[in-house]
């Protein structure tokens, strides 16, 4: 697994991709499945398009009611692929929340033994982990 970090810049969801602002402006990263962690005002609607595929089409959550049984649901089914997983640049919760569901995946991915097969990066907006 990887981290860059980046400004978020837009998200399309239909084309399961995220552009990048700051030194990776107009770069734009492809997933399988994206966990989006947003900070501790939890306003889905300020990322462009979450609202409408948060729940679905493989975007996950665990802020709010019922998102982390759409990520358990979307983890238990997972075969192979890109996952990402982000890490606002707004206070939030919980700091650790962002990592231990990556960590969770990993464990899981590897107990069901299609870790192989997947990509596993996390996206921060802090300067380190």
């Amino acid at each position: 697994s990887s981290g860059i970090n980046a400004e978020y810049g837009g998200f399309e969801p239909e084309k399961n991709s995220v552009s990048l602002f700051g030194p990776f402006g107009g770069e734009k990263i492809t997933y399988d499945y994206l966990v989006v962690a947003l900070g501790l005002d939890i306003r889905f609607d300020k990322v462009r398009g979450l609202t409408e595929t948060l729940g679905k089409n493989g975007v996950c959550s665990n802020y709010g009611p019922g998102n982390a049984d759409y990520t358990w649901k979307v983890l238990s089914q997972i075969k192979g692929g890109d996952l990402l997983f982000t890490f606002p640049n707004a206070p939030i919760k919980c700091a650790g929340a962002p990592q231990k569901i990556m960590y969770l995946a990993d464990a899981h991915l590897r107990k069901t033994g299609v870790r192989d097969a997947c990509s596993l990066t996390y996206h921060t907006a802090l300067p380190a982990i």
